[in-house]
């Protein structure tokens, strides 16, 4: 294996780790109260957060306001994703991850939830720092 070859791995294990951490943030955001300055922070500015069939919001405007409706919903949530499955391919990454996490509305009622998979894509350009798209995954 040459230089280039090993920079180049390299460069992918620095990626994959920079968005098992950016995941991990967004988990703890929302957690903070779905907290709107932190959630737009971690979007592209045209990034998309969604649940298939139940919300979407595109763009930090959207983004804001969606926090703050769950801030408004819900009174204790606690996120897990685990076994996360990420590829990186040159300038753009997808990942997946199972989640599971109960949460408490703000009315008192107690559920959990768990998705099988959620998935989660980036670019080159928002790498290391922000998300493009972020929702459920339909595989």
């Amino acid at each position: 294996m040459d230089n280039a070859e090993l920079g180049r791995r390299v460069t992918v294990l620095q990626d994959i780790e920079a968005i098992k951490r950016l995941k991990a943030e967004y988990c703890d955001i929302c957690d903070d109260a779905h907290n709107q300055d932190r959630m737009v922070a971690i979007f592209a500015e045209d990034g998309i957060w969604e649940g298939k069939g139940l919300w979407r919001a595109q763009g930090h405007g959207d983004i804001r306001k969606l926090a703050k409706s769950f801030a408004e919903r819900v009174s204790f949530s606690q996120h897990n994703v685990f076994n996360p499955r990420i590829e990186v391919n040159g300038n753009a990454a997808q990942g997946r991850w199972n989640f599971l996490g109960p949460f408490t509305s703000v009315k008192g009622s107690a559920r959990s939830g768990s998705r099988p998979s959620t998935k989660t894509t980036m670019s080159r350009s928002t790498m290391c720092g922000n998300f493009n798209t972020l929702g459920p995954s339909s595989a």
